[in-house]
């Protein structure tokens, strides 16, 4: 890394310019960042780390710091918030378990009742199949019952059409 500018520099820490110039008062004599002729910082590679290096010592101090400052009462009200939410949590799943269970049930009674209905489907079609089977026969044998008496009552025709007609006179 080269030289970078201060705006750089404070877009990478994600702090403000001024912040950045306090941090720099805080540092040694010898680990600030040198200034050019015209007054302004130079932050080459040693001194970007430098600052980067008492950033982190600063957080690390003032979260460390901030967790001194919690107190026990806090820490009690905090678990038992958590132990409240945590309880509501576990009756939440119960219910839903038993609402879910009682859903399996009623999927388990449709499961049954779409087979009876299947079974009870498939009885009624092979019935009417059944039936069918029995008319067809039936109509078969009307069927056959009727040609052959067109077949008889043809004959008959032909043999009244072949006999010579006789005529015979009203006195006869």
């Amino acid at each position: 890394m080269s030289n970078i500018t201060a705006k750089e520099l404070v877009n990478e820490l994600g702090l403000s310019r001024a912040r950045l110039y306090q941090i720099i008062a805080k540092l040694d004599d010898n680990k600030k960042p040198k200034k050019s002729a015209l007054g302004q910082y130079i932050f080459d590679d040693q001194a970007v780390k430098n600052i980067k290096q008492y950033y982190a010592e600063i957080s690390v101090k003032h979260n460390t710091n901030s967790a001194k400052h919690i107190d026990s009462k806090m820490i009690n009200t905090i678990l038992s918030s958590l132990n409240s939410r945590t309880d509501e949590l576990e009756n939440q799943i119960k219910q839903l378990t038993e609402k879910i269970n009682i859903k399996e049930q009623q999927i388990q009674k449709l499961v049954i009742e779409k087979e009876n209905l299947r079974q009870s489907k498939d009885k009624q079609i092979a019935q009417l199949a059944e039936k069918s089977n029995q008319q067809i026969s039936e109509l078969h044998k009307l069927l056959d019952q009727q040609q052959q008496l067109n077949l008889t009552t043809n004959e008959q025709n032909k043999r009244l059409l072949e006999q010579p007609v006789v005529k015979k006179h009203w006195w006869q």
